[in-house]
């Protein structure tokens, strides 16, 4: 080898540009050959890049719907302003990840369509539009947009019959439903896919399987799509209630035949329920005690307790406002048994405060002060607040009842010149001025007394009312339903 140090300059400067431009042909070997895609994606934003590529490249619908769906997300933004919910959501444009994914999916499903192969189409859209609508919630809104065009791409398509038409009608329902909660939008989807999947073992568990949805209780799809018709028809009826009863009623009814199609017990017996209501409240109580009973025969094959007791209840109040005492009465008998007998102590002290304003209302208050004590007594065992408040004014109202014809006689006496006047006189003034009673203790009933504080309550109705060991299983949204209709 040559010794660089003994050459001369002009050799050695010659070998040195020699072995700079041979490594530099050697890196220019290296470096990458971009096409003008590539160019372009690094130097303009990635979704404008894109929708270009695509349209040279033949594929219009795409870059169309691309740029329609970065189109509507700013115009949602501007509609409900950037510091709402809508607002503060991710920007499409800044994931391109999922521009990326938008990009493969429509190229590829405008293959097949130009191909004539519409099922395909659809699977390809419906993939990725699953994975947006059971994905992150910021993204739903995209998930909600390609489910809505796999309903345009399948339309009229009868190769299966109906059967991807059919899915994708219930998912869409489904969606608006359970995610977005627009219950009146996603009606007719529920519908149409409940129309063309019934007779049919059609099921969506496939297609949910891999998304958070917990598939294992998943039926067919006429069986969903009549319980999510059901329910967003009970949300109705329950919003327009007050305002409309007998359009409430109309929509109870068809909730009712569509958990019947569902072989839905319960959901028939809560539909008969809320259609007695209606008819409650718009005054038709013999159709609300046809319409409670029913409910009740449903309730009793779902094996609801609670449910029994509920309507048992508004069997009751009904049967009270056409005045059939005895009927009314024997609701609450049964009532009280049934409840003893489960052990349902909430529904054992509403049957005790329901009796004893029976007995009020009867005029006999004698006998109504012990079962509204037991009420009390009950109740506030299992912390009932609302329930105990009530109670405890129609025990004081009773008690009171039972003196008032001794309170009468005195108010006479003190009116009248007999030779007993002032004593008369001295006891009104002494039960005006420091309460000091103005009865005999063996005037009263025993609870009654007990409740003026006349004497102590025995070893025997202390037992008799003690209830803290029975199980309180009364949902707290139900009291305050219950209290409603019963404020007898």
């Amino acid at each position: 080898m040559t010794d660089l140090a003994s050459m001369s300059l002009v050799k050695r400067d010659k070998l040195r540009k020699e072995a700079r431009k041979k490594r530099l042909i050697e890196m220019r070997a290296n470096l990458p050959v971009l096409t003008i895609n590539e160019i372009r994606r690094n130097r303009i934003p990635l979704h404008e890049a894109l929708i270009s590529e695509l349209n040279e490249d033949g594929y219009i619908s795409s870059a169309h719907f691309i740029s329609q769906l970065i189109t509507y997300q700013k115009q949602q933004v501007e509609i409900h302003g950037e510091d709402s919910k809508i607002g503060l959501r991710p920007k499409l444009i800044n994931f391109p990840e999922y521009l990326q994914k938008l990009y493969d999916t429509f190229k590829e499903a405008e293959i097949a369509h130009y191909e004539g192969d519409t099922t395909r189409e659809y699977d390809i859209v419906l993939e990725t539009a699953i994975f947006f609508a059971y994905g992150p919630e910021d993204w739903w809104w995209l998930g909600e947009q390609l489910l809505l065009q796999c309903i345009n791409i399948i339309y009229r398509n009868t190769e299966d019959g109906g059967r991807r038409d059919a899915t994708c009608q219930y998912l869409v329902g489904r969606f608006l439903l359970l995610h977005n909660e627009e219950v009146e939008q996603s009606m007719p989807y529920l519908d149409a896919a409940r129309v063309q999947s019934k007779n049919t073992f059609w099921s969506a568990k496939k297609v949910l399987q891999n998304t958070t949805v917990d598939c294992s209780n998943e039926e067919t799809i006429f069986f969903e799509s009549c319980k999510l018709l059901y329910k967003a028809l009970m949300i109705t009826a329950e919003s327009t209630r007050k305002t409309d009863p007998e359009y409430s009623a109309q929509l109870c009814s068809i909730a009712r035949k569509r958990a019947n199609e569902a072989c839905f017990y319960a959901g028939e017996a809560e539909a008969y329920m809320l259609q007695g209501h209606c008819e409650f409240e718009c005054m038709k109580y013999e159709a609300a005690i046809l319409s409670f009973n029913n409910s009740l025969r449903k309730q009793i094959k779902a094996e609801s307790p609670e449910g029994i007791c509920k309507v048992r209840i508004l069997i009751q109040k009904a049967y009270t406002k056409i005045g059939k005492y005895e009927n009314a009465f024997e609701c609450l008998r049964i009532l009280l048994e049934y409840a003893k007998a489960n052990k349902l102590a909430y529904y054992i002290g509403l049957a005790y405060r329901y009796i004893g304003e029976y007995y009020l209302h009867q005029g006999r208050a004698c006998v109504a002060t012990p079962n509204l004590l037991k009420s009390l007594n009950i109740l506030h065992n299992i912390d009932a607040l609302t329930d105990v408040e009530q109670v405890r004014n129609f025990a004081a109202i009773s008690a009171g009842q039972e003196l008032m014809t001794n309170y009468v006689r005195l108010i006479i006496n003190v009116g009248q010149e007999t030779r007993c006047k002032g004593k008369y006189i001295y006891k009104a003034l002494g039960w005006k001025d420091t309460r000091e009673q103005f009865w005999s203790d063996d005037e009263l009933s025993v609870c009654s007394s007990y409740l003026f504080g006349s004497i102590t309550p025995s070893s025997e109705l202390e037992d008799e009312m003690d209830y803290s060991n029975l199980e309180y299983d009364m949902p707290e949204e139900e009291t305050a339903e219950i209290d409603y209709y019963l404020d007898v």
